[in-house]
Formats: C-alpha cells, structure tokens, sequence
C-alpha cells in the first residue's frame, strides 16, 4: 500500500536491515518507502500483474449477469468491485449517482441520442459501510436503480456485464481492481491517487478525477455517457495497456529476475 511510513529506527530495522530488496508494486508506494527514508538502493518497482486472458469478457457472461440482475440490453450499467470500507470512498459514487439522476430528471442531460438514460449501478464487494451506503440510497429515492450484490466470486462475469468502471478510493497502492476491470476492455473512472496514475493516463486510457469528488465523477461520466464511442475507445486503449505491461507473466518474469540478481550478488 502507499500508507505513509513513519520515519524511524523501527522501520530502518523492518525495511533497511533486515531485507536485501522491498519490490514496491507502484511509485506510490516507493515514494511512501522513500518518507521513512528508506534507501532507492533497495526498492524494486514491479508491477502487480493479472491473467489478462480470464477477463476477456464473454457475451454469454454479459446475458447471464445481467439476466440475473434484470437488467435490459439497453440498460447502462456502471459497476464498482471492492470492499465496502472508508478506504475505498464508496459515498462517491452514491452521491455523483444521485447529483447525475437529479440533472437528468431536470432534463439537463441525456443520451447521444437525446433520449433519457436508462443507467443501473451494480456494486460488487461487501464490508462494514454496506447497511449505511444502502440506507443512504433509500434516502436519496435510488434503490431502484442500485444493486448490492455482495462479494462476488465472478468478478469477470460482472466486468463482461458492466459498460463503465468506476474505483474512488482515498489511497491505493496499485489498483488490482483497475487492472481487471481495463483488461475487459471497459472505460475506468478513477482516483487520481497512488498508483492508479501509472495505470491510467487521463483521457487516454481512463478518466483520473480528484478523490472523494462526487461533481467530478458525476461529470466524468457524464462524458462517458454522452460519447459511448469515444469512452470505448478509452477501454480498448487501456486493455492494450494493462495486456501489454500488467499482465501475470510479465510480473513473473521481472520476480524471477530480480531472485537471480539478488543470488547472483550474495556471498
């Protein structure tokens, strides 16, 4: 993670003496090493990586998911994965949710079409903000449109039915919950902390917003929405990108030749 770490002669002992290298999985989280004043000599950056290919995703997932959620074809559904913590700012999404259907019902956006948005928010993951994030949504009139589906086994099944992504979390090391939802293709809207910057260039292969910002997810996907071409564009630049530098063997690989390096150099 990219927690600060706090300077002193414990962490020197835990991260300086004790070890030969730390493989930091982002520059977030090298950076963090680098508050303790932790030596660059003996951080690795390497990258977290995934099995691209189990989230290349299916029509029949697509069907399943969302037959099993009634969710029509034409419906637009936003999904986020992961636990429901502090950490991970789910209120963002409620709160742009309920500022995005209020424009809409006002008439203030629509569709490329011009015609109303027929949007569904599936949150997948469980944890102890579930019972006030589902209240929340009972108070501001969106149960209708917001799904719970708990912990979720098949997170690439729901990645096949969703059309954005969306992860608002205060801090994060690398993001593995970003790396799957762009490696099915999806356009991401994310916080602009940690090492989701080195996931997603902004307007490249992702949209980067400041965190806990419920306006600015709100308009992030409203540009999503308004431009469906454009935000698939957005998801097929950044699942070339994570397939190409994020995937589980090029992880593998840099692993193994830092063991080989580090044996090389020992006594």
């Amino acid at each position: 993670m990219d927690y600060p770490i706090k300077a002193g002669w414990l962490s020197r002992f835990l991260y300086g003496r004790q070890v030969d290298m730390i493989v930091a999985i982002s520059s977030g989280v090298a950076a963090a090493l680098g508050t303790a004043h932790i030596s660059d000599r003996t951080i690795r950056i390497i990258p977290s990586g995934i099995d691209t290919e189990q989230f290349l995703p299916t029509a029949s997932q697509r069907m399943a998911i969302r037959h099993q959620y009634g969710l029509g074809e034409d419906t637009t559904v936003i999904l986020m994965a992961g636990t429901l913590t502090k950490r991970k700012s789910p209120h963002t999404l409620i709160e742009a949710a309920a500022k995005l259907h209020s424009d809409c019902q006002q008439g203030q956006h629509a569709g490329q079409t011009g015609q109303a948005l027929s949007l569904r928010y599936l949150i997948c993951g469980d944890g102890p903000l579930r019972p006030e994030l589902e209240a929340r949504v009972r108070a501001l009139g969106l149960a209708s449109v917001f799904h719970f589906a708990g912990f979720c086994r098949d997170v690439s099944a729901h990645l096949a039915a969703a059309d954005i992504f969306v992860h608002t979390p205060v801090w994060e090391g690398l993001g593995v919950a970003v790396i799957e939802a762009l490696a099915a293709g999806l356009p991401v809207v994310a916080s602009r902390v940690g090492g989701i910057p080195e996931l997603i260039t902004d307007r490249e292969t992702g949209l980067l917003i400041p965190a806990q910002d419920p306006s600015a997810l709100c308009n992030a996907l409203l540009q999503c929405l308004r431009s469906p071409d454009w935000a698939k564009t957005l998801g097929a630049h950044g699942q070339a990108k994570v397939r190409t530098h994020f995937d589980i063997e090029t992880t593998a690989r840099a692993n193994e030749a830092l063991y080989y390096e580090l044996l090389a150099a020992a006594p």
